[in-house]
């Protein structure tokens, strides 16, 4: 019965093809834009763009034109997503005493105390919680 469609045997192949380059296209900006909203607005300056940008283009291209989505996606996953981990784990490394006075750009972690070097703080983002010695049972494992 195939053989008498109305459609040739190459149009499903090319309808099957779309499908799965459509679904793919979804897939990969819905990871993107997952991704994207993980990082710390401080970070994504630090990679010299902005996290703000990155979720506009991922969402508008994704949901509207699919497929250009797709190469948005592409780009902030290979090229934009290494540098925003670079600079999140340069946050944490300097930790909240070396930002600025404002200390909210200090990524959530457990930091040491620069006044007593044997124990440490968790700053949760906005605040610290009470200073405790540091040994293995009471830092968190990630």
């Amino acid at each position: 019965m195939i053989a008498n469609s109305a459609f040739p045997a190459w149009f499903f192949a090319l309808f099957f093809g779309w499908m799965v380059l459509g679904i793919t296209s979804y897939g990969i900006g819905i990871w993107a834009f997952i991704d994207a909203t993980k990082g710390s607005d401080r970070a994504f300056e630090m990679a010299g763009t902005t996290k703000t940008t990155w979720l506009v283009l991922i969402a508008v291209l994704t949901f509207m034109l699919g497929p250009v989505g797709l190469v948005a996606s592409i780009l902030y996953l290979t090229k934009t997503r290494p540098k925003v981990r670079a600079a999140e784990e340069t946050l944490r490394a300097q930790g909240p005493w070396s930002t600025s006075p404002s200390v909210g750009s200090a990524l959530p972690g457990w930091y040491a105390d620069p006044r007593t070097p044997d124990s440490e703080w968790f700053w949760d983002g906005s605040r610290y919680t009470m200073s405790r010695p540091r040994s293995a049972s009471d830092v968190p494992k990630e």
